[in-house]
């Protein structure tokens, strides 16, 4: 019964000491390392030992069986032996050496880990501060391409608006504004704007024109506001405009609607 309480007890106390838990040499061979951990299991195993902590000691002794016999976990393992004897303990003996090696891997995991979850959350930050900077200077770099409401020799493309179907015309290297996706709705959206305050604007430039070549009574006489009403409704009016000024005619229109 007390070999099982201080087998317990030995193993949990130098649990990350592989060598210390199975009570080996660090030359220890594979043989020496099976032995000793059939003589443990049968000192510790939960099955047959009942004292507190008997799980955690067969599971101390299992994961040191488990590395020392694997030749590559080993190798690291008895580096980091080594680092720490050769650092911190040089001169100690064997025992307070393996003991005090226990420590330096748990403080040197503690700062592992605490330098991997430092930069971790360093890399986030540097991600999140990279894509708003993109989107802030998107929103100042991509402004809305040159256009033309009319076909020119430089805007010979047609394109129409996805809502209205106003048509507008766009250079032969650039795709209509529709394939822009949202910001391409707002660049639309302010061409039909600007589509439909045409009319308006062309009747306040000729305004301007005609009170400055026939005065203000041109625009008052009730007699051409009645005739443009006559043509409105009537296939007529496309005569009046082939035999009349165009511009004049939408003005006048524009004034007579007042």
């Amino acid at each position: 019964m007390d070999e099982q309480v201080e087998g317990v007890r030995r193993i949990n106390a130098c649990r990350n000491n592989y060598y210390a838990v199975l009570n080996v040499p660090q030359a220890a061979t594979d043989g020496q390392i099976n032995r000793a951990f059939r003589q443990l299991s049968r000192v510790v195993h939960p099955d047959k030992n009942k004292r507190p902590g008997a799980t955690d000691a067969f599971q101390a002794i299992a994961r040191a069986k488990c590395v020392l016999l694997d030749p590559t976990k080993r190798h690291h393992f008895d580096q980091q032996l080594r680092q720490a004897i050769a650092a911190n303990i040089r001169g100690q003996g064997r025992a307070n050496a393996q003991r005090s090696s226990i420590k330096i891997n748990i403080k040197i995991n503690q700062r592992s880990k605490f330098a991997v979850g430092y930069q971790f959350c360093y890399e986030n930050a540097v991600a999140i501060i990279v894509l708003i900077i993109v989107l802030i200077v998107s929103i100042f770099i991509f402004k809305m391409p040159t256009y033309s409401l009319e076909s020119t020799s430089k805007f010979s493309v047609k394109c129409l608006t996805t809502n209205k179907k106003t048509p507008y015309f766009v250079g032969r290297h650039l795709p209509c504004f529709s394939r822009y996706s949202a910001i391409g709705k707002k660049w639309e959206h302010d061409i039909e704007k600007k589509f439909l305050s045409l009319p308006t604007d062309k009747c306040n430039l000729e305004a301007k024109l005609i009170r400055k070549q026939f005065g203000v009574s041109f625009l008052n006489s009730p007699s051409k506001c009645e005739v443009l009403k006559h043509y409105e409704n009537t296939n007529v009016c496309l005569l009046f405009i082939l035999f009349f000024d165009l511009p004049l005619f939408l003005f006048t229109i524009c004034m007579c609607k007042q």
